[in-house]
């Protein structure tokens, strides 16, 4: 075989392995950043989380997805209405919640650090008292009373109780009272009074609840 053919063949495939082995460095860069960059969003921006209870209904079913914005408290106040997420810091949960078994999608966004793992103690509720908020329930008209106001709730079931338990609380600095929407069916600051006066750590707050993700019929937001 004439030298220069060979010379030719040798070349050619130096640049065909050249042009491989960079597009995959190049690909392996992209998905670092990616990864680096969905870190970074979720510490400091979004997560996003599912609704694995009844406690948030009509607002929020088992199953739903919500992002959560990470900059409420800790920039962007909060405000009365508004659904958190919060770590369970005060054992709310009876039992350890059964670990589902997660689904391709679940294990995909967990390894990039989007979502959160199915075996983690997080609850979902909303804000109803702030610091410095006097809380009682409830006012001759049924409605709760928040700094002697009415406060309607119109988030409610039609003809729900604001609650089936009376209370008169007011909200220590740097805590907050909370309840679920479902007031039949939620284990929230009133059945936890033994514990931190039933009131949830700002520290312990994830973030606001904005948006509804999943499934795509209940698209909406919050």
């Amino acid at each position: 075989m004439p030298l220069n053919i060979l010379t030719k063949r040798i070349s050619f495939g130096h640049t065909t392995v050249g042009k491989l082995l960079g597009f995959i460095v190049d690909l392996l860069i992209i998905i670092i950043i990616a990864i680096a960059a969905s870190m970074l969003v979720k510490t400091f921006l979004v997560r996003s989380f599912y609704i694995p209870s009844e406690s948030m209904v009509p607002t929020l079913e088992v199953n739903d997805n919500v992002l959560v914005n990470r900059l409420t408290p800790s920039v962007i106040p909060l405000e009365h209405g508004n659904i958190i997420v919060f770590k369970d810091a005060q054992n709310w949960m009876e039992t350890t919640p059964t670990v589902n078994t997660p689904t391709t999608m679940e294990t995909l966004t967990s390894f990039i650090m989007l979502s959160e793992p199915s075996d983690q103690k997080y609850l979902v509720k909303r804000v109803i008292g702030l610091p410095g908020d006097h809380i009682k329930c409830c006012s001759p008209d049924g409605y709760l009373l928040v700094n002697d106001k009415e406060y309607k709730e119109a988030y409610l079931a039609k003809d729900t109780l604001p609650s089936l338990i009376g209370f008169d609380i007011e909200v220590p600095k740097g805590k907050v009272w909370v309840m679920g929407d479902n007031r039949s069916n939620s284990s929230d600051s009133r059945y936890h009074q033994d514990t931190n006066g039933g009131f949830i750590n700002e520290s312990d707050i994830i973030g606001r609840a904005f948006v509804r993700t999943l499934p795509v019929s209940r698209f909406s937001w919050l």
